[in-house]
Formats: C-alpha cells, sequence, structure tokens
C-alpha cells in the first residue's frame, strides 16, 4: 500500500506500508502459469517489498527464458528511496536488466541506474547493461526512444492535457507502449499510443481510471488534426 503526497513544486513524497505482495515468495511461482507466455513486465517495486518478493520475480524471468528465449521482459524501475538506500537498488536491478528486452525509466530512474548525469547519457550506458529498447519516459514531454542502431535518441513528443492528477500515469504509458510493441507496432508507432494513454490518465483522479482503446483512438485523432496520422488504417 502507498500513500503519496504532491507537493505545491510538483514533487512527491510516499509512504509504504507492505501488503499482501510483500508475503509472494519464490513457492509460489509456478512454470504452468507461464506456458505460451509472450511478454513478463517486472516492476521495481516488486524487487524491493521484500527478499522473497525479489527472488520471486527473479524466478519468473528464468522460468520465461527458459521457456521462450523470444519472450519479451519488460521492467518498470519504480524506484522508491524510500524503500531502499540506492546503492541496494542497484544491486537488485541489475540482474533484471541483464534480461530485460524494454526499459521504461524516468530521466532520474536512469541517472540512478547508470550512476552518470544526463538522461540521454544514462540512456546510452544503460544500454550496455542489457536492455535492448529503452523508453525514457518524460511526462507531458512524452518520451525518448534509445536503441543500439538508435543511441541519440528517437524523441516522440507528448499530447497537450489538461492535468488532473499524476498517480498512475507512468504505469498507464508503460503498459500501452507493450500493448502496441506486442501487437508489432514500429516503436515510434507504439510510443505515440502510449503518450495519448498516458495523457489521458493525468485527466482523471485517482491511480484505477481506466479507458477504452477507442477513446484513446478518438483523443489522438482529436489532438493531431491537421498533422498526417500513423493511425490511419487503425
Amino acid at each position: 500500500m502507498a500513500f503519496n503526497q504532491y507537493n505545491s513544486d510538483g514533487s512527491r513524497k510516499f509512504i509504504f506500508a507492505a501488503g499482501a505482495a510483500g508475503e509472494t515468495n519464490p513457492g509460489d511461482v509456478k512454470e504452468d502459469y507461464f506456458k505460451n507466455v509472450k511478454s513478463l513486465h517486472i516492476m521495481g517495486s516488486g524487487l524491493s517489498i521484500s527478499e522473497n518478493s525479489r527472488k520471486a520475480c527473479y524466478k519468473a524471468i528464468k522460468i520465461v527464458k527458459k521457456q521462450n528465449s523470444n519472450v519479451i521482459i519488460s521492467f518498470d524501475p519504480n524506484l522508491r528511496p524510500e524503500m531502499l538506500d540506492l546503492n541496494t537498488i542497484i544491486k537488485i536491478c541489475n540482474p533484471v536488466l541483464e534480461s530485460t528486452t524494454i526499459l521504461l525509466p524516468s530521466g532520474e530512474e536512469a541517472e540512478m541506474l547508470a550512476g552518470v548525469s544526463g538522461e540521454k547519457e544514462a540512456c546510452q550506458k544503460l544500454l550496455d547493461k542489457g536492455p535492448k529498447i529503452i523508453v525514457l519516459k518524460q511526462g507531458k514531454d512524452g518520451c525518448t526512444i534509445f536503441t543500439k542502431d538508435n543511441v541519440d535518441g528517437i524523441i516522440v513528443p507528448g499530447f497537450k492535457a489538461n492535468e488532473i492528477d499524476p498517480t498512475g500515469a507512468g504505469d498507464s504509458f508503460g503498459g500501452a507502449f507493450i500493448v502496441g510493441y506486442l501487437a508489432g507496432w514500429d516503436l515510434k508507432k507504439a510510443a505515440k499510443f502510449a503518450n495519448a494513454v498516458g495523457a489521458l490518465k493525468v485527466m482523471s483522479l485517482g491511480p484505477m481510471s481506466d479507458t477504452t482503446i477507442e477513446e484513446v483512438m478518438k483523443f489522438m485523432k482529436e489532438r493531431s488534426k491537421g498533422k498526417k496520422s500513423i493511425f490511419k488504417n487503425k
């Protein structure tokens, strides 16, 4: 459970209380659960909440890689210094980074994991740690995609939105990008879709609000009037 305090300058403060997630252990992770799985998503909070939960995440990664060498493993660092110190966070994240297909960090998280200043420099360094694709989340500014073939980054601008509550926007963004990637969309198209979902998320109160694919497409169409759409056939 997390209590989230927003300050007037836009900064946030969290208070965490371990719930049922902290009780997850390797024994809960069965190979049968992952049959025919195409993707596995790991959250940094799952690594940080308890040692048993962390071991369960590691076991899940090992199982899916054994069953399918082409499985997509996505990782949202979701770093919370309130839960663990920085050195420990980096140590427990490194084994996941080595197996990651898609890394979804904020700028601050990228710098923390890479140990360097500068978002671009951090993402370039993180590519050497294992991730094939790094999607740098940049809030209202959208995102930038880094790969070995595009180390300078592909900038995908965000959408204007009337922000009410940003809670959960990053998670929504990440989920949407993965949906697009698994659908076979190119990276820029998946990122634009994710930007739209993130923008819609901040326009409602609370972390649990949802939206439909039709609402997302309508939002993008309205915000892209006069521009060439990459979703014209969708």
